[in-house]
């Protein structure tokens, strides 16, 4: 009974990024194949999600700690907040140093994080390093390597523009 209520919990905080995946599935296939009808997107998208949700059961099965596994989800959160943020309003932050700069704040948190059924001695740690060392790597980005062209928010709209119409017109 114990494995059920573990794979219910695990699959309940799953279910989200399951139908986000999904969405970027179709929208991604919608951007692959612009013709094809809403019915084969819908199709694929559910096709292709199955290995994902498969995945959630065995990590179910697991017996794992559903606390460490929202932990660990929030220091993933964690080391993205800053860069995700600051792309938001800045047009010469660039994915290239988003990407970096969450990853070296992830593995830093990871190299501190509690290991499974570990003491959790250094967690404050783990934490503070996936936070603040995205802000440096970018900071250091910002003061010491030449910017790229300012990125065009105005492309951006008529991309989503023309994506919204084709989406509409199918």
């Amino acid at each position: 009974m114990h494995v059920v209520r573990v794979m219910a919990l695990v699959m309940s905080s799953a279910d989200t990024a399951i139908n986000a995946v999904s969405s970027l599935i179709a929208v991604d296939l919608r951007r692959l194949w612009p013709q094809a009808p809403a019915s084969f997107l819908l199709r694929w998208s559910r096709a292709l999600i199955i290995p994902f949700a498969a995945l959630v059961w065995v990590f179910a099965a697991q017996g794992y700690s559903v606390l460490y596994l929202f932990l660990l989800a929030d220091l993933l959160c964690c080391a993205a907040a800053f860069p995700v943020f600051i792309g938001l309003f800045s047009r010469q932050y660039h994915g290239a140093i988003a990407s970096l700069s969450t990853l070296i704040g992830l593995v830093a948190g990871l190299f501190y994080f509690p290991a499974l059924r570990q003491e959790a001695t250094y967690l404050l740690e783990s934490f503070l390093l996936a936070i603040f060392l995205p802000v440096a790597v970018s900071a250091l980005w910002w003061c010491f390597w030449p910017k790229g062209d300012a990125y065009d928010l105005e492309q951006l709209h008529h991309l989503i523009r023309n994506s919204t119409d084709q989406s509409k017109n199918s």
